[in-house]
């Protein structure tokens, strides 16, 4: 069984996932797989570390009032500037975009998910 890595673009979030703290709603065009997973930094195949990944709902991408009830949970003050920051990402040009919730997963290491073997040595929070 392959364990997906999923590459994680805001600085902000790698910090708050590196620091053991709370994680961060996020919003992708195409979906993630849930459950537990590895993340890393956009580009590289080192894995730094293990997160949960909850579905939360679907938006529509050009109507800020979708996040408003995610907004608590993310990296934004405001729906508003999330939806900007969308733009910037070009998600706005599909129909439907998901609501994800990453967390770091304080529980363990990685070492016990199948395919550890493929990646460098996992930090720990």
């Amino acid at each position: 069984m392959n364990v997906a890595r999923i590459p994680v673009y805001d600085q902000r979030l790698r910090d708050r996932l590196r620091d053991g703290e709370r994680g961060a709603n996020v919003v992708r065009e195409r979906g993630f797989r849930t459950g537990r997973v590895y993340w890393t930094e956009p580009y590289r195949s080192d894995v730094e570390g293990v997160a949960r990944v909850e579905r939360l709902g679907t938006v529509d991408p050009v109507d800020c009032s979708d996040l408003v009830e995610y907004v608590d949970g993310s990296l934004f003050d405001s729906a508003e500037s999330w939806r900007n920051h969308i733009r910037k990402r070009h998600v706005w040009m599909c129909d439907t975009a998901y609501v994800f919730q990453l967390e770091a997963d304080d529980d363990a290491d990685g070492s016990d998910l199948p395919g550890v073997s493929d990646f460098n040595d996992i930090q720990s929070f």
